[in-house]
Formats: structure tokens, C-alpha cells, sequence
């Protein structure tokens, strides 16, 4: 009994664990209330812009901007095309989960173009990255997804 009551009371004295990693995003989304957020770095003559959307933030998109058909049609397709090869071994989740991933992804490339005035056409490359998400009480509230644009201006490139 004597040993449950140190426990207790050196468990009293060091607090409750802190998740530094909950706090740093909270923190971050805290500072940064825009829609999509625009990060941008250069080095080496290579410019990578990065338009994060928070999972909270995905309906608001939504409302602001949207793809019209044809934008749409042109996304599938070429989204399509460069998945052709290994389209028949994806499963039917992973089919869905990337083409709603390639078309949020379209649909922010445009918001950045459009309400931000971004000259998202510069870009050579392009990719989707994803990261968690938490509340203020730790419980995960769904997936980042981040949208990088490359510009290689160093080459000539455009």
C-alpha cells in the first residue's frame, strides 16, 4: 500500500502528459485561419508552393470554389492516364480514394489560382501528401491533404 501511495503522489507532482505534437498543430491552425493555406519556400532555384486544406475545412471549399464539368472530365482523364498501367491491380477503395484525392487537389489548385491569385501554371510537378489530424483533446479529426507545386525556373522550365 505505502508503494501506491508514492506512485500517486510522484505522479501527482510531474502533471499530465503532454502531447507536443497535438499542440504544435493546434497551434499552427490557430495562426493560420485561411482556407487553404499557402506555404512557400525556394532553394536552389526551385520554388515549391504548398496549398495545405485542413479536413474541417473541406466543405467550405467546397461552397467557395468548384469544379465545372469540363474541369472535371479533364482531371478524371488525366488522372486516368497516368494511373492506367496499375489501375486493374488497385483495389476499388484505393480507385475511390485517389480519384476524390485528384479532384479536391484540382479543386484547391484552383481556389490558390482564382482567390489567391497563385500562377499555378508555372508548375512542373505536382504531388499529394497526407498527414493527421487532431482535435484539442487528441482524437483524430481526419486527413490533411497537401498539394505541392514545383517550379524549376532555374532551367527555363515553365
Amino acid at each position: 500500500m505505502e508503494a501506491t501511495k508514492q506512485i500517486q503522489k510522484r505522479m501527482n507532482r510531474i502533471g499530465s502528459k503532454k502531447n507536443y505534437v497535438v499542440e504544435s498543430h493546434l497551434n499552427d491552425k490557430k495562426k493560420n485561419q485561411d482556407l487553404v493555406q499557402v506555404k512557400k519556400s525556394s532553394e536552389g532555384g526551385t520554388e515549391v508552393i504548398n496549398l495545405i486544406l485542413e479536413p474541417d475545412k473541406y466543405e467550405e471549399l467546397s461552397m467557395k470554389t468548384r469544379l465545372t464539368f469540363d474541369e472535371f472530365c479533364d482531371c478524371i482523364n488525366t488522372f486516368i492516364g497516368s494511373e492506367e498501367d496499375d489501375w486493374d491491380s488497385l483495389r476499388m477503395k484505393d480507385q475511390i480514394n485517389l480519384s476524390r484525392d485528384e479532384i479536391i487537389a484540382e479543386t484547391m489548385i484552383k481556389y490558390a489560382k482564382e482567390e489567391l491569385k497563385i500562377d499555378t501554371d508555372k508548375a512542373t510537378g505536382r504531388e499529394i501528401s497526407y498527414a493527421k489530424s487532431y482535435d484539442e483533446q487528441g482524437v483524430y479529426a481526419g486527413e490533411i491533404i497537401t498539394v505541392s507545386l514545383t517550379n524549376m525556373n532555374q532551367f527555363g522550365v515553365y
